[in-house]
């Protein structure tokens, strides 16, 4: 395990209350409770800075390099890494979220191919790219289907590591918590629930349980999502994010209960940061949501004390809403919430019912 260069602190309420004492914060899970806390005040380069470069289907691997060239992704990688040949780097994409090739609910694998090869050819050598499973959705055979030449190590077959919550357990994945430098990977799209998915419920799909939706979803684990989302990327905290906005979804998530089905939306940008809180509150507002309307971004604001999404520099761009960008429709998304409600209560009643079955109805051709 590499821990952080900050001050230990006792619990995660801990983390926070040096969070909000500070401009910006990280952490990272040590054991027993305990956690190594990084802050900011001022000075020197800020760490919430974001950086936002134009890219298409076409160029989208030039545009990658420029973008990592710019925010010096790759220095911050050799400070992380005492040994290139031992350092382990671990990369997390969407994946599991795939249904259908065409709907673009996943990170473009060539973006993730080009970066792992980039890595190797400078002589990382233990570079992973990391998701776990949703449901029945097995990321490693997903991601084969969805066009992955990188090989995907499956986080629920590996061993897990509890990591407790004001009295309440989540498991993490403990090659996370040994990992020498995480990269949170995500497409940036909507979500009908969530309103946005970004750098930080990416984080969320590491969590190595299979049932992550009875778990958090509907709290059978005493947290709701945005708890373990927060949870999670306090624990195995994210060194670096890049963004996928290339060709994404807008609108709707999913086709369902007669709504219009989500929508190709061809944005053309990459983002990249160092903190996934500013990057998810500069794309929150680039898509046209009002600041901390997604639950997950609010959990975390609230949790590090709130930064003003106008406080965070941007390089290479706006805080301007993406012309034509569709938000989730209001009515759908409240239907959503009442399913999930009612799933809930239909499990605490003792019915036989099981997820897989619901899961098992939903097409897809991956």
């Amino acid at each position: 395990m590499t821990p952080l260069n900050g001050r230990p602190v006792d619990g995660i309420e801990a983390v926070s209350r040096a969070c909000k004492a500070a401009k910006w914060c990280k952490s990272k899970a040590t054991g027993d409770g305990k956690f190594s806390v990084e802050t900011w005040n001022g000075g020197g380069a800020d760490p919430r800075t974001v950086w936002i470069e134009g890219a298409t289907p076409t160029n989208k691997l030039d545009r990658l390099d420029d973008l990592l060239d710019k925010a010096g992704f790759f220095d911050d990688v050799q400070r992380a890494c005492k040994e290139k040949k031992t350092c382990r780097i671990a990369i997390k994409p969407n994946i599991s979220v795939a249904t259908f090739k065409e709907y673009k609910y996943y990170t473009d694998p060539g973006l993730v191919d080009h970066l792992v090869n980039r890595l190797n050819e400078m002589g990382y050598d233990d570079v992973v790219v990391v998701e776990a499973d949703s449901f029945r959705s097995k990321p490693d055979v997903i991601a084969r289907n969805i066009g992955f030449k990188t090989p995907v190590v499956n986080l629920t077959g590996e061993e897990k590591a509890p990591v407790d919550v004001n009295g309440k357990s989540i498991n993490v994945s403990k090659r996370l918590l040994d990992a020498d430098f995480i990269v949170s990977m995500p497409i940036i799209k909507n979500h009908h629930t969530m309103l946005i998915s970004g750098a930080l419920k990416a984080m969320y799909g590491t969590i190595p349980d299979r049932d992550k939706y009875g778990l958090y979803h509907l709290e059978e684990s005493g947290l709701n999502i945005q708890q373990a989302t927060v949870a999670v990327n306090h624990a195995t905290p994210v060194d670096f994010v890049i963004g996928d906005m290339i060709e994404t979804q807008d609108g709707n998530e999913m086709p369902s209960l007669g709504w219009p089905s989500p929508s190709h939306f061809d944005a053309n940008l990459l983002v990249a940061g160092r903190d996934p809180l500013a990057v998810d509150k500069v794309m929150e507002r680039k898509m046209g949501y009002p600041e901390n309307a997604s639950p997950i971004v609010k959990e975390e604001d609230d949790f590090r004390g709130h930064v003003p999404v106008e406080q965070i520099p941007i390089r290479g761009g706006t805080l301007d809403r993406i012309p034509g960008w569709k938000t989730v429709d209001p009515w759908y998304r409240s239907a959503f919430l009442l399913g999930q409600s009612i799933t809930g209560m239909i499990k605490k009643s003792g019915i036989n019912f099981t997820l897989d079955a619901v899961e098992g109805v939903v097409p897809r051709n991956v």
